[in-house]
């Protein structure tokens, strides 16, 4: 019963951290489209957090469990630089830039980015958890990303 758990868990970690990721990508696409291309230096690091940010949530849903954990540290730590780089701007400046807490969307990345630290920091441990009461049961948790038909199967005695 706990390995279920904390599968359903795990899943719901996962589900939040790649929407979260998502929709810290598609903020920064959004805002290089509507003028910050223009900013030095600043402009190129919003459209690659957008297309990285894009990437990693794909990431986040198709890989496997065992994997899992490392990648959601790896976006935690990258959701956390950016968040980072945005109290920097917005305090002391990055790469000759000052932000304003009143520019359109601060507020909202501030929340986004810091909601999706949590949550992906969190899916490591979780996942380890998940992984370890499954083989305590010998395996009988359902598995945190679909697996396609025929994967992983034996054949029978009776199919060929």
């Amino acid at each position: 019963m706990r390995s279920r758990i904390a599968f359903l868990v795990l899943i719901a970690l996962r589900l939040a951290g790649a929407g979260l990721t998502a929709a810290m990508a598609a903020i920064h696409v959004y805002l290089w489209d509507e003028g910050y291309r223009n900013v030095a230096t600043i402009g190129e690091l919003f459209l690659v957090n957008g297309v990285v940010g894009g990437l990693l949530a794909v990431v986040l849903l198709v890989a496997g469990v065992r994997r899992l954990g490392i990648v959601a540290a790896l976006g935690a730590l990258f959701t956390a630089g950016t968040l980072g780089a945005l109290v920097l701007s917005l305090t002391s400046g990055l790469f000759g830039f000052t932000e304003s807490i009143d520019a359109p969307w601060v507020t909202t990345t501030i929340a986004v980015e810091s909601a999706g630290t949590v949550v992906l920091a969190a899916i490591p441990p979780v996942t380890h958890l998940a992984v370890r009461a499954d083989a305590r049961h010998g395996g009988s948790a359902p598995r945190a990303t679909p697996r396609a038909p025929g994967h992983g199967e034996r054949p029978s005695a009776g199919r060929q």
